[in-house]
């Protein structure tokens, strides 16, 4: 005949052993996600500071072509080149091929860094 005492004992050990398991469990389950969370907000944010960059070096551009429809040069660098410039959360600065009638213009957020070109031909 079993000893009832042993048997209680047995299967609190067994019942234990199975919370420490299960407890285990969710804890790398929970901590996959926060490590997903993390790793996709860090994306979202890079992928933030490339729009932000993109469009300052637009502004960029259009700083520059606005130079050159004025024949006004500012900042004395030359029309239709600008020298780093601030604006809004980051800086551009912008080159200005004459003879190929080439606009480049870099735009930086933090250490991303986005180049947009225009090239105008036609009459």
């Amino acid at each position: 005949m079993v000893n009832p005492i042993c048997l209680t004992i047995s299967s609190r050990g067994a019942t234990l052993l199975l919370a420490i398991i299960i407890i285990s469990a969710l804890t790398l389950f929970g901590m996959s996600l926060v490590n997903l969370t993390l790793s996709r907000v860090s994306s979202v944010d890079l992928e933030v500071e490339k729009v932000k960059a993109l469009y300052i070096a637009e502004a960029g551009i259009a700083k520059s072509l606005n130079e050159l429809k004025k024949g006004i040069d500012a900042d004395g660098d030359g029309i239709g080149v600008i020298k780093e410039a601030q604006f809004a959360e980051g800086v551009f600065e912008v080159t200005y091929n004459p003879a190929m009638f080439t606009f480049t213009s870099v735009g930086r957020v933090n250490k991303t860094q986005r180049a947009v070109q225009l090239k105008c031909v036609g009459g």
